[in-house]
């Protein structure tokens, strides 16, 4: 006994020292607790898809194959014999559809009305510029010396009464299905519920979904129907 007491004399930072070092290990195994907790709780949030989901997505609707139809049938009734085509004039038309997720487990999808208002825009100045070659083109064949765009622009508004675009918008073909019609269309609206990659609407309608960084994917399981794509909006 009187060695060990001498040898805690001669020693007297020995307890000190093993008190730190087992404070040391005990705090290392709870940072380490922690620090696999919050990797488990990252990697959830990381990999359940349905906690991430919550948001706004837009995907577009492509309408320029249904505005060529039409232009092109009424160019061809109006102006027989001359070969116009809309495509010539006409860039990819389309209008956008608008997916929100709330956190209170609602949904609904609408059209975009801006977009449907761009869409028909660039469809009847396509047409109005469709019209202003046809009649170049008979102004040709009569022989008449060529005119400029403004020219022709000045005459029709003076012959009609109205500019080009608004006779057309007033007068001319349907190019696009109504803003109503469409926005029936496309419009939904309900609950959902989401588990993991599974995506219910109403209860009832199911799809299999995929989400990254800037996509979300709907995919219908019984490959009735084409996959939809939706760019993130707000997430």
């Amino acid at each position: 006994m009187a060695i060990l007491l001498k040898s805690h004399q001669m020693f007297p930072c020995y307890n000190e020292l093993m008190k730190k070092f087992i404070l040391y290990i005990f705090l290392t195994l709870i940072l380490l607790s922690l620090f696999a907790a919050g990797a488990l709780v990252y990697i959830h949030h990381a990999t359940d898809l349905a906690i991430r989901l919550p948001g706004t997505y837009e995907r577009s609707i492509d309408l320029t194959e249904s505005v060529l139809r039409n232009a092109d049938a009424y160019l061809a009734e109006a102006f027989l014999g001359d070969t116009v085509t809309l495509s010539d004039h006409l860039e990819p038309v389309k209008i956008s559809i608008v997916l929100t997720f709330s956190e209170d487990g609602s949904y609904e999808q609408q059209l975009l009305e801006a977009s449907y208002e761009k869409a028909k825009e660039q469809s009847y100045d396509a047409l109005k510029q469709a019209l202003y070659s046809l009649i170049e083109l008979r102004l040709e064949a009569a022989g008449k010396s060529s005119h400029t765009q403004e020219e022709i622009s000045e005459t029709l508004e003076t012959l009609l009464g109205m500019s080009a675009t608004e006779y057309l918008n007033t007068y001319g073909p349907a190019l696009l299905p109504s803003k109503e019609e469409l926005s029936e269309s496309y419009h939904m609206e309900g609950t959902y519920r989401a588990e993991r990659n599974h995506l219910f609407l109403d209860e009832s309608t199911l799809y299999k979904f995929l989400l990254d960084e800037d996509t979300l994917v709907l995919t219908d399981p019984s490959g009735e129907s084409e996959s939809r794509i939706y760019s993130i909006v707000n997430q």
